[in-house]
């Protein structure tokens, strides 16, 4: 995963806690104001650096926990002078 994906949301309120293993390989966040998603909230993961680490999703109303491998591969392109 390079850039910015997000997570389809089948469920849930919208109140998250996300924490990411290694802050360094990547980051997670909310966006609001999305329409045909469960409270109008999108969990996306942007891709930092090459690595493996988690992500580990909690609904704050209901306590649930689901923790999710993300697997990042940043491709750079070659220098025109390579």
């Amino acid at each position: 995963m390079g850039g910015r994906r997000y997570l389809g949301i089948e469920s849930g309120n919208g109140d998250y806690s996300l924490e990411i293993g290694n802050a360094h390989i990547a980051s997670a966040g909310t966006e609001i104001g999305w329409s045909g998603v469960p409270a109008g909230c999108q969990i996306y993961v942007t891709g930092i650096l090459t690595g493996s680490t988690y992500l580990k999703v909690t609904d704050n109303a209901t306590q649930e926990t689901c923790t999710l491998p993300i697997n990042c591969l940043l491709y750079t392109s070659p220098s025109p002078r390579d």
